[in-house]
């Protein structure tokens, strides 16, 4: 699950999570609102807006490598000022099953 969350005060908009996908094969994504695509191994999650105060995330599917050594790190991006180093953080959890 990647999060984005918005400390506030402001809303933050065209808020958009880039997940590389390194060591990964994509399933698919299943995000609380917005879209995404996969952009040249990138999985990129277009949340649009997050209001002050408010999360939004995205369910990611993959099968990890065979190796089982995979880092994952997103980061969160916002076209509003102050919020991509303010307000707006990205989060990775992620849950593995044998």
């Amino acid at each position: 699950v990647i999060t984005v969350a918005n400390g506030g005060p402001d809303a933050a908009a065209e808020t958009t999570v880039r997940d590389p996908l390194r060591g990964a094969t994509f399933l698919g994504a299943q995000p609380t609102q917005g879209r995404y695509e996969v952009q040249g191994g990138v999985l990129v999650v277009r949340f649009g807006i997050v209001a002050a105060g408010s999360a939004a995330s995205a369910t990611v599917r993959v099968v990890p490598s065979p190796s089982g050594a995979t880092v994952n790190t997103a980061s969160a991006s916002s076209s509003t000022a102050g919020a991509s180093s303010r307000a707006t953080r990205a989060s990775v959890a992620a849950r593995g099953a044998c």
